[in-house]
C-alpha cells in the first residue's frame, strides 16, 4: 500500500458516515449490524416508514444501530415521488462527512441532498439498482449524470455496473455489493432432511398484489387432489391482502391444508418452515426470498416474465429452480404435481441452491464492498 493510500485509510477512520434509506426493512438488519460493528468509523442510519400497501416495512427499533427517524412524504399513486422530511437538517448538521443515499431519482430529497452535500464539500455515494431495464432515455441521462458527479457508486449486480460503465461512468468508482442476508447464521440452522420427509410448499413475502400470493393459493387448490394428503401450503408474511387470501382459501375449501404464519424475521423461528419445505414458490416478482430460500437449500418455483429484483441472478432454471408461465395457475399446479413426485431432482436442486448462494452472496462480502467504496470516496480529492 502506498503512503498516500495508508494516509487515506487513517483519515477515513475519523469519518462519520450517514446512510440514508427510504425504509429500513428487516432483511437489511444483519448487514447494517455487521457494517456498524466492522467499520472503523461512526455510522448513522436514517430512514422513514412506508405506506400500508408498500412491499416493505421498516423495523421499529433496530438493535445495535445508531438511527435517526425521517418522515416520508409520498407524492402520487404508489409513491411516484418521495420526499424525506428532516434530511436537509441532518446534512447541514456537519456531523457527517460521507453520505450514502439510495440511487433512485424518484426520491427527490436524495437529489436535493446530493447538491447540498456537494456545496458543503461532503463525499457522496449512490447505492442502488442503477439504470433499470425499462428506463427511458431521459432517466438514463439522469442516472449517468448523477453517477458521474458522485464520489462512488455501489450497485447490486455486476451487470448494472457494466451498464453504467458502458454509459461513460469510470469503472474504478463503481463497486458491487450483492444484496444478501446472514448466510453464516442460516448455516447453523439448516437441517438436511430428505425431500421425502418434507411436506411443505412455502411462500415467504409481503401479502400484497405484486407478490401474487392469490395465484399460488389457486394453483395449490388445483393441485391438492394430486398431492400427498400431508402436503400443506405455508404463507409466511403479512400485509393488506391477508383477509382476501383467507377468504380465497375458504372458497377453495382447503382450510385444513393452508396456514398463515404472519410476519416474522427471526431466523430461529423461520428455520423450521424452510427445513420442512420441498419447494418455495414466487408467484409474482422475486426479491431477497430467492437468497433466503436457497441458503436453506430449498429449490424454487418462479414465475417467468415478472419485473424481478436483482436477486433473480441466482436463479437458474433446471438447476436450482423451475420457471412456470407467469399468471398461469394451471402451469404452476402442474409443476407442483410433477416436482412432488421427483424427490431425487429436488435433492439435486437443493445442493445446487446452497452452492449458488455461497459462491456470490454473504453479509461479509457486502460489508467489504461498502468499506472499499467508502475508502475510495474518501481518498479522492
Amino acid at each position: 500500500m502506498t503512503p498516500s493510500a495508508l494516509q487515506a485509510c487513517r483519515d477515513v477512520n475519523q469519518s462519520s458516515v450517514l446512510i440514508v434509506q427510504r425504509l429500513l426493512p428487516p432483511y437489511r438488519l444483519a448487514f447494517f449490524q455487521h457494517l456498524a460493528a466492522t467499520a472503523p468509523f461512526g455510522v448513522t442510519f436514517s430512514y422513514g416508514q412506508g405506506q400500508p400497501d408498500c412491499a416493505l416495512e421498516s423495523i421499529v427499533a433496530p438493535e445495535g444501530l445508531n438511527v435517526t427517524q425521517l418522515r416520508n412524504l409520498s407524492i402520487g399513486k404508489r409513491e411516484t415521488l418521495v420526499y424525506q422530511m428532516g434530511l436537509p437538517s441532518l446534512i447541514r448538521s456537519k456531523r457527517y462527512n460521507i453520505i450514502i443515499a439510495e440511487f433512485n431519482p424518484r426520491i427527490i430529497s436524495n437529489i436535493a441532498a446530493f447538491f447540498q452535500a456537494k456545496r458543503q464539500k461532503l463525499k457522496f455515494i449512490w447505492w442502488g439498482h442503477g439504470i433499470r431495464p425499462r428506463s427511458s432515455d431521459t432517466a438514463i441521462r439522469i442516472y449517468r449524470w448523477l453517477a458521474q458527479h458522485a464520489d462512488a457508486i455501489i450497485l447490486y449486480t455486476q451487470a448494472a455496473a457494466d451498464q453504467l460503465t458502458a454509459h461513460g461512468v469510470p469503472k474504478n468508482k463503481i463497486f458491487v455489493a450483492w444484496n444478501s442476508i446472514d448466510i453464516d447464521e442460516i448455516d447453523s440452522l439448516v437441517q438436511h432432511l430428505p425431500m421425502t420427509r418434507r411436506n411443505r410448499v412455502l411462500f415467504i413475502g409481503r401479502l400484497i398484489p405484486e407478490k401474487k400470493p392469490g395465484l399460488l393459493i389457486e394453483a395449490f387448490a388445483n393441485a391438492s387432489s394430486r398431492l400427498s394428503s400431508d402436503i400443506v401450503l405455508t404463507l409466511v408474511g403479512d400485509g393488506p391482502e391477508r383477509t382476501n387470501l383467507e377468504r380465497l382459501v375458504r372458497q377453495f375449501n382447503i382450510d385444513d391444508r393452508v396456514e398463515f404464519v404472519g410476519s416474522t424475521y427471526n431466523q430461529d423461528q423461520l428455520a423450521p418452515y424452510f427445513n420442512t419445505s420441498w419447494i418455495s414458490v414466487s408467484p409474482g416478482y422475486i426479491g431477497l426470498s430467492a437468497i433466503h430460500s436457497m441458503a436453506f437449500g430449498v429449490p424454487m418455483l418462479v414465475a417467468d416474465k415478472e419485473p424481478h429484483s436483482p436477486e433473480i441472478a441466482v436463479v437458474e432454471d433446471g438447476k436450482n429452480a423451475v420457471f412456470f408461465r407467469a399468471n398461469d395457475t394451471k402451469d404452476m399446479a402442474q409443476h407442483l404435481i410433477r416436482l412432488s413426485k421427483q424427490p431425487d431432482q429436488l435433492e439435486q436442486m437443493s445442493v445446487a441452491s446452497r452452492k449458488a448462494v455461497r459462491s456470490t452472496f454473504g453479509v461479509k462480502a457486502m460489508v467489504d464492498a461498502f468499506l472499499q467504496a467508502i475508502r475510495y470516496a474518501h481518498s479522492i480529492s
